[in-house]
């Protein structure tokens, strides 16, 4: 009798045992939900906040191409023929239009907190020449007035051209770019980890 007693009793505990871990991985699981739903709407809001940043911003300077071209320039004159080497610094900016990011372009994975962010490619801007310093070397039995100023434009605009050029050299290109997401997750970073949420990815 008493190990009835012993054993209805044992039982007992088991049941309220099984029913206190039922209700407690409830609980965790709905705590787990929780914050997953909070967290998803952080994201959602922190989307939307980024995209009007984003748009505020605008253009943002990712990296710049520094650097000494040179360019040669002919002038054909009726008599005489003029030539000129020119040596001038250029400096090309890589720029990269936040305005230009879509609604969509903001995507939360809640399974792995990765926040992704689609951004536009770079764009190479018009190089700036500074012809002011530059380094000029001209050949010829005269140089007419007009001559030398058809000598320095066509300088310019070729040193411009090969600037240009070596800017949109892919090695170059594809450094603009790491910067440029290198940029757009420290831009992200500041209101995830104002909110708390460092351990989400960009």
């Amino acid at each position: 009798m008493d190990l009835g007693r012993m054993t209805a009793t044992t039982r007992a505990i088991i049941a309220a045992l099984v029913i206190a871990v039922l209700a407690l991985g409830i609980i965790v699981w709905r705590q787990g939900v929780a914050v997953r739903k909070a967290e998803n709407e952080v994201a959602l809001n922190t989307s939307r906040m980024l995209r009007e940043v984003f748009l505020a911003k605008g253009d943002l300077r990712v990296g710049q191409l520094d650097g000494v071209v040179i360019a040669s320039a002919v002038d054909d004159g009726i008599v005489f023929r003029s030539t000129q080497t020119t040596r001038a610094p250029a400096r090309v900016n890589y720029m990269l239009d936040l305005s230009q990011t879509r609604a969509d372009a903001f995507r939360y994975d809640e399974s792995s907190r990765v926040l992704s962010v689609r951004i536009p490619d770079v764009t190479v801007e018009p190089p700036a020449v500074d012809m002011a310093k530059a380094e000029v070397q001209q050949g010829g039995l005269w140089i007419s007035r007009s001559a030398g100023v058809n000598l320095q434009k066509t300088a310019a605009s070729r040193i411009a051209a090969r600037a240009t050029e070596r800017a949109k050299d892919p090695a170059n290109l594809n450094r603009a770019r790491a910067s440029a997401r290198e940029a757009v997750v420290r831009l992200v970073r500041r209101p995830l980890d104002a909110v708390g949420y460092r351990e989400v990815q960009v």
